[in-house]
C-alpha cells in the first residue's frame, strides 16, 4: 500500500503529540518545527486528524483538522438556505481553509511548472482551535488574486472578493470557483501547447 506524509504546524511549546488519521492510529515526529506522520494513503487523499499534544507543563490540548493532499475537491454549491439552516456548508471553518489553502497549492505548482511565477503563502493545516487573523485572512485572499491574475480568464469567473472581511457564501462560493476555472484553463493551455507542435520544439 501506498504511503503519504502528512504534515501539521503545532504551537512551538508542543513537546510530544499522539492522534488518529482516518481512524487509524500513526506515530508522530517533530521534523524541521512540523509534526509529521507517514500514513496508509486515503483513496481520495483526503485525511481526517485528530491529536492530542502536550507540552512541557503536562497540559494537553487536542486539535481536529481535514488536510487534502490530492486533486481539487472544492464546494462552490453553497446556498442561503445552507447558511440559515447550518448545514456544514453554511459554516466556513478549518475544513474549508484547509481545503482551499490546499487547492491554491496545487493551482500555483501547476502555473510554475509552465513557467509562471507564483508568490503564494499557503496554510492548509488549520485545526479547529485556531482563530485567523485579519492579516492571515488577507494573506488568503491574495493568493486567490496572485493566481487569478496569471492569465487571462472566463468572462464567467468571478472576481476576488475586494475584502474577506464578513465572507458570505457568494464570496466563499467564488474563492473556490476560480480555482476550479484556472484549473481548467491551465488544461486547455497545456492542450493547446501539445496540439500546436510546442511540447516537441527544439527536438529535432
Amino acid at each position: 500500500m501506498s504511503t503519504q506524509v502528512l504534515s501539521v504546524t503545532l504551537p512551538s511549546e508542543i513537546i510530544y503529540v499522539t492522534g488518529t488519521v482516518n481512524g487509524t492510529a500513526y506515530t508522530w515526529t517533530l521534523i524541521e518545527g512540523a509534526w509529521t506522520a507517514t500514513v496508509d494513503r486515503a483513496a481520495d487523499d483526503t485525511y481526517y486528524v485528530a491529536l492530542t499534544a502536550v507540552n512541557a507543563a503536562g497540559t494537553s490540548t487536542n486539535f481536529k483538522l481535514t488536510l487534502y493532499y490530492g486533486l481539487l475537491t472544492l464546494i462552490t454549491d453553497r446556498t442561503a438556505e445552507d447558511v440559515a439552516q447550518k448545514t456544514a456548508k453554511g459554516f466556513y471553518n478549518a475544513t474549508d481553509l484547509n481545503r482551499v489553502g490546499a487547492a491554491v497549492e496545487y493551482v500555483a505548482g501547476r502555473f510554475q511548472v509552465l513557467g509562471y511565477d507564483c508568490p503564494v503563502r499557503v496554510k492548509k493545516d488549520w485545526s479547529e482551535s485556531d482563530t485567523p487573523t485579519a492579516s492571515q485572512m488577507e494573506t488568503y485572499r491574495q493568493n486567490i488574486a496572485t493566481l487569478r491574475r496569471q492569465i487571462a480568464v472566463m468572462q464567467s469567473t468571478p472576481e476576488t472578493p475586494e475584502t474577506i472581511r464578513q465572507l458570505n457564501y457568494i464570496r466563499a462560493n467564488n474563492i473556490e470557483q476560480i480555482l476550479l476555472e484556472l484549473d481548467a484553463l491551465i488544461d486547455k493551455l497545456m492542450k493547446s501547447w501539445y496540439f500546436s507542435g510546442e511540447l516537441y520544439a527544439g527536438e529535432v
